[in-house]
């Protein structure tokens, strides 16, 4: 499965993180990234420094995705050009035979 993550959606996923773990009982996973997402608010879709860590780790913006979610080739030397970063996910599944149905 294949699809682009878009720079916007990175960006609400950062936000949506920030605000969880600045609720009164954060889950777990705070602990972990926490310190690295910064504090609630400090990311917005304008100005997210967050954003420069994420792209360490996942690369570069190498398509553009339109408004209408079709995604398409950018120039990467025009800033702000690319907003979107090709992402996969590889599934490996295997067939069974269901030998019958249980009662209620």
């Amino acid at each position: 499965i294949q699809g682009y993550w878009t720079k916007a959606a990175i960006i609400d996923k950062i936000i949506g993180i920030q605000t969880v773990c600045g609720s009164a009982n954060p889950p777990s996973l705070c602990d972990m990234v926490g310190g690295l997402i910064g504090p609630p608010g400090s990311c917005t879709q304008n100005a997210c420094p967050t954003l420069a860590l994420i792209q360490g780790f996942i690369g570069n913006f190498e398509a553009k995705v339109r408004a209408d979610g079709a995604p398409s080739a950018c120039d990467p030397g025009t800033p702000n050009d690319c907003n979107a970063i090709g992402v996969c996910l590889q599934a490996e599944m295997e067939g069974v035979t269901i030998g019958g149905v249980s009662a209620p």
